[in-house]
């Protein structure tokens, strides 16, 4: 989730959807010290299982890879994974394949009931060999080399993306995964919110540490309660974001003045 601390502003009860969203924005022409961090007192639902902890995969990732293996194909230049049989017992439901310096995605047959996949610390520059899990709940590409975002049509079950510090540019392909739930897409080099309009279930988006001016075509989130903008060069912010706090009794006294200049 998003770190820091978090004021929490108390008001009468509204119908908007939207009255629990956690806004972190901060605009170029602030200061680190006047950023706003808006938040309503308003519990969100729990994800089954917990599954919106960006660090769920470390409870089962320490002890996970000492019986794993992959075995170059002699008919292509991707490695096939192996995992023995006392590995499939242990997780029959999720794979850690952090930290193995590899460049692509491996070849994983076998292994359609997966639900949880962990690619951490690799080298991957293109998602691909993983549109065959289509259980997927959990994916986990953080610090690769991933340049777009490619190869997850097929995965519709998908509720939690993780591909914080790679090195994406656009918002793409992402029209199948209607069921997510945290996309977390800080530390690249994205420089426009596009893309996102039919995520209707989206309660988590970081765009953190990226380089967006702008910040617009929001609208359709309706679910959203948490945006984490911070470390961008935002001179501009549209109006439609600002309906959903505006609509919102609560919010209408403890609105920063000062930020209402960059409403257009």
């Amino acid at each position: 989730m998003i770190p820091g601390k978090l004021r929490s502003v108390s008001g009468r009860a509204t119908n908007n959807v939207n009255c629990g969203l956690h806004l972190v924005i901060q605009t170029s022409s602030f200061p680190e010290k006047n950023k706003v961090e808006l938040r309503l007192n308003k519990e969100t639902p729990s994800f089954p299982g917990r599954l919106l902890q960006h660090d769920l995969e470390r409870n089962y990732s320490s002890r996970q890879g000492d019986h794993i293996n992959l075995v170059s194909s002699s008919v292509s230049s991707f490695h096939i994974l192996q995992r023995s049989s006392e590995e499939k017992i242990l997780y029959s439901d999720r794979l850690t394949l952090e930290r193995q310096k590899l460049t692509v995605c491996p070849v994983i047959d076998g292994e359609e009931h997966l639900r949880l996949l962990n690619f951490q610390h690799n080298f991957i520059t293109r998602i691909q060999n993983i549109s065959n899990l289509r259980r997927l709940i959990f994916l986990d590409l953080y610090d690769n080399h991933i340049e777009e975002i490619s190869g997850l049509s097929t995965l519709r079950s998908l509720r939690v993306l993780l591909l914080g510090k790679n090195r994406i540019k656009k918002i793409s392909n992402l029209e199948n995964l209607k069921s997510l739930d945290v996309l977390d897409l800080h530390g690249n080099q994205i420089a426009k919110i596009e893309n996102v309009n039919h995520l209707c279930d989206l309660r988590v988006l970081n765009l953190a540490r990226n380089l967006l001016s702008h910040v617009d075509n929001l609208n359709g989130l309706d679910s959203l309660t948490e945006l984490n903008l911070r470390h961008n060069q935002i001179t501009f912010v549209g109006s439609a974001l600002f309906a959903v706090f505006m609509a919102c009794q609560a919010l209408q006294d403890h609105f920063p003045c000062s930020l209402r200049q960059h409403i257009y």
